[in-house]
């Protein structure tokens, strides 16, 4: 016999979410500072399928796909073609906050998110290719590596989206 668990409707912040783990990961990024727009809108891809991302950050012109698993063929097939048809990336978070892939449709590369250790910047970077990150006129370089570790800052942001009770949420706005 299988079971398959189905999403569960969350409100936050004034936003019904589609599933918990969209709401932790609006949590998320309420607690790191990361600004989002949820379900800002449906596309048509060219191929006719339809798509609604999940979020869009604007500060880093990226779309973000929520799965609880490692996305299916199909789900990467849309979201390479609207990266392709926006011209904005769109990542894949796949798994819950905190013990996540973020998978790169477009460039199909997995990444991370990285707080550079000198300005405090969230940047998503591939772990295979260290990027260098410069601050002002100080031009300090920040690599991120196989090596690297979530700091303090996103370990306690994870540790709290995967632990609240969205029930003390839902009369909030």
């Amino acid at each position: 016999m299988k079971y398959s668990m189905q999403p569960r409707e969350t409100e936050y912040k004034g936003n019904s979410f589609r599933s918990r783990l969209e709401a932790r990961w609006a949590l998320f990024f309420d607690l790191v500072g990361i600004r989002y727009r949820y379900e800002m809108g449906g596309f048509t891809l060219k191929n006719g399928m339809l798509y609604k991302p999940d979020f869009w950050l604007p500060d880093y012109e990226i779309w973000v796909e929520i799965k609880p698993d490692k996305p299916k063929p199909k789900e990467k097939l849309k979201a390479r073609l609207l990266a392709e048809e926006s011209r904005s990336p769109v990542y894949i978070f796949a798994g819950n906050v905190g013990a996540y892939v973020i998978y790169d449709a477009y460039q199909s590369r997995r990444l991370m998110l990285h707080e550079c250790e000198f300005c405090g910047a969230l940047l998503f970077v591939a772990p295979e290719q260290p990027v260098t990150h410069y601050r002002d006129a100080h031009q300090r370089e920040v690599f991120a590596d196989a090596d690297w570790r979530p700091t303090e800052k996103l370990m306690r942001a994870y540790v709290e989206a995967r632990s609240t009770r969205f029930e003390h949420f839902e009369s909030l706005s």
